[in-house]
Parts: structure tokens; C-alpha cells; sequence
């Protein structure tokens, strides 16, 4: 396994290694403990078994919302709460653990659909047992939200595991960007709302990753759409996204960590390039296509 931190320990965005299928459930425990001792987190005996139902909690067979989009989270929201380390120099050792649980479990279990599908088409329907803190946090809509909150606090249970309940709810409920849109102007005051920002932002931290890794985040999520787009289209749906839920996000770490934003800038500006120039290739190819059609 190779390393992904520096000599001084300080876990680093560039030093990145996206999760891969070969790796097993004992380099998952490893990596994920290693993270906890970047951020200052006791590890504690129990925390191996919990990881470990954690890690088989996603299906590698659905093509995106799987552990390598998981890890990518919690790695990417690691990063931005050390970054802001001075900030957050009052967040206890449990929150800090239950923002790193709600990294890793927020999308625990998920079966491949969104909740649109499942409000247009009812193609899922979760068993979970009602639970008023749930359902008092997450939108009414919010059909996968909620059962990520609810199949984790059930691993959680079984371990007999620690945590900040209503913070682990609030952050998972929060990543329904659909029901929880930014404005570029939010203003963001108590380390709570720092993490609630850091968890949105890693969950779509696959924009800022270097261009391969990205692109490869791309095309799985594309291909576990109920009706994929044509390749053609991906660059303008992905930019169009980026414009939507991205650039706000940016903007707001923006008003309270200029070095890191100018950072996640250039790791934004690169991809978007590399997309014009993708979106170039095709409008060329359909232009050809158009000439010949019309000889």
C-alpha cells in the first residue's frame, strides 16, 4: 500500500491514492485508521470490527455509489478539516470521529438508484424502521438519505460504537444536494457548519481530483443512471453540475480559507479545461457528421 502522507504526517490532497477493487477489507481498516490519527482520533479496538461491516455496507457491482466513492469522500473531507485545523482546535474527539463516520456511511448500502427514480418510477422501497430524528432533519424526499442514516446507526448499535447522533444525522442528510443547495454567499460561523460544508464538498470531491481519476468517477456514475446519457453529452451534464453544486461550495471556503480555495480553484479550472477541450473533439465529430450527411 503506498503512503499517502508526508513526513510530518499532515494528510495531503496530492498525495491521494483512489480506492481500488483489488484491495482488501484489511487495507481498508489501515488506511481508514491512519486518517483517524492524522485528525487526532483515539482508535479504539472495536472501531476494526465496525470498519469492517462498513466496508461491506457497499456493493461493488453498483457502478459509482460504491467504497471507492466512499473512501474518496472520507479522504477528501479528512483533508479539508485539517486544512482548517486552527478552526476546528475545539471539535471533541467524538465529533470529530462522528464527522469521519458520516464521511465514510453516507452513502452505506445504496442500491444504485436516486431519489428521483424512486419517486417517478418507486423502484426501491427500504424497510427501515421509522425514526422521528430522521425524519425531522432529512427532506421528505429524501428516500436514500435516510436509509444511509438509519442502516449505519444500526452498525453502529451492534458494535456498541460512540457517536454524536444528531450531528452524524444532520451531516448525512445534508449531502442531498437537491434539497440542500448552496448559495455562494452562505456564511458559515460554528465548526457544525464547517463540517456540514466539508461533507457536501467531498462528496462531489471527485471535480478537484487529478483529470483520470475524475473522468473514471464520471463515466460510473453515467453508467448507473436509469437512462445513461450518450457519451456526446457528459461534458456539458458535468459542467452544468459543477455550475450548479460545485462553483458555491468553492465560494463559500472561499470567504474563510483563501489558500485552500485558490487551491481547489486550479484543481477545478484543470478538469474544466480538460472538459472544453473533450466537448471541442465532439462538436468537431458532430460537425464532420453534419457536412457528410449533407455531400
Amino acid at each position: 500500500m503506498g503512503c499517502f502522507f508526508n513526513r510530518q504526517r499532515s494528510i495531503s490532497l496530492s498525495k491521494y491514492e483512489p480506492w481500488t477493487d483489488d484491495a482488501n477489507v484489511f487495507e481498508w481498516v489501515v488506511r481508514i485508521r491512519t486518517c483517524f490519527q492524522a485528525l487526532n482520533i483515539p482508535w479504539k479496538m472495536k472501531y476494526d470490527l465496525l470498519m469492517r461491516d462498513v466496508y461491506h455496507a457497499y456493493n461493488s457491482d453498483i457502478p459509482f455509489h460504491n467504497r471507492r466513492h466512499a473512501y474518496d469522500v472520507f479522504q477528501m473531507g479528512v483533508c479539508l478539516f485539517h486544512r482548517n485545523a486552527s478552526k476546528m482546535r475545539g471539535v471533541s474527539s467524538l465529533r470529530k470521529f462522528t464527522y469521519c463516520l458520516a464521511l465514510l456511511c453516507h452513502d452505506a448500502d445504496h442500491r444504485g438508484y436516486t431519489n428521483q427514480d424512486m419517486e417517478e418510477h418507486g423502484e426501491i422501497a427500504y424497510d427501515d424502521t421509522e425514526d422521528d430524528d430522521i425524519e425531522s432533519m432529512c427532506s421528505e424526499r429524501s428516500y436514500n438519505e435516510k436509509h444511509h442514516i438509519s442502516y449505519a446507526k444500526r452498525l453502529v448499535h451492534k458494535h456498541g460504537v460512540d457517536m454524536d447522533t444528531e450531528l452524524f444525522t444532520r451531516l448525512i442528510s445534508k449531502t442531498d444536494l437537491a434539497t440542500n443547495k448552496r448559495s455562494p454567499k452562505d456564511v458559515v460561523k460554528t465548526p457544525d457548519d464547517m463540517m456540514v460544508l466539508f461533507v457536501q464538498l467531498a462528496d462531489v470531491g471527485h471535480v478537484l481530483r487529478p483529470w483520470d481519476v475524475h473522468l473514471s468517477f464520471v463515466c460510473a456514475l453515467n453508467r448507473e443512471r436509469s437512462t445513461p446519457l450518450s457519451v456526446e453529452d457528459l461534458p456539458e451534464d458535468t459542467l452544468q453540475f459543477n455550475r450548479t453544486f460545485v462553483i458555491p461550495l468553492l465560494s463559500i471556503i472561499n470567504t474563510f480559507n483563501t489558500q485552500l480555495a485558490q487551491s481547489l480553484w486550479t484543481r477545478y479550472k484543470t478538469n474544466k479545461r480538460q472538459w472544453g477541450i473533450v466537448n471541442g473533439y465532439f462538436s468537431e465529430a458532430r460537425r464532420t457528421r453534419t457536412e457528410s450527411r449533407a455531400e
